[in-house]
């Protein structure tokens, strides 16, 4: 689980076009927003809650069934992406980082 989710954020620092700043001065206004119920969703929100703790000092919150708001990162539901592995994909939209699982 630890090496999926910082491959997905290895992936993003190098393919998202679009910025969005987490942290800055040691304060956010990010949260993480879990979009569904699935356990894997919770747990990989914890798990990138605790990395990004570590490396800038300042504990996003994490919510559930929150409406995202530019800035956030929203974990699950699922994406019609067209994907040959990992099983999740990454993309920006208005301002909001999204971290999907792929349908099948």
């Amino acid at each position: 689980m630890k090496h999926w989710l910082l491959s997905v954020l290895l992936v993003v620092c190098g393919t998202v076009s679009a910025q969005i700043t987490l942290v800055k001065d040691s304060k956010s206004s990010a949260r993480i927003i879990v979009q569904d119920k699935m356990p894997n969703s919770k747990t990989s929100a914890q798990f990138l809650q605790r990395f990004l703790t570590e490396i800038s000092g300042v504990a996003l919150p994490i919510e559930n069934d929150k409406t995202p708001r530019k800035g956030d990162i929203l974990i699950g539901g699922q994406s019609s992406a067209e994907v040959t592995e990992d099983g999740f994909s990454i993309s920006t939209q208005d301002g909001i980082l999204k971290i999907m699982r792929i349908s099948s």
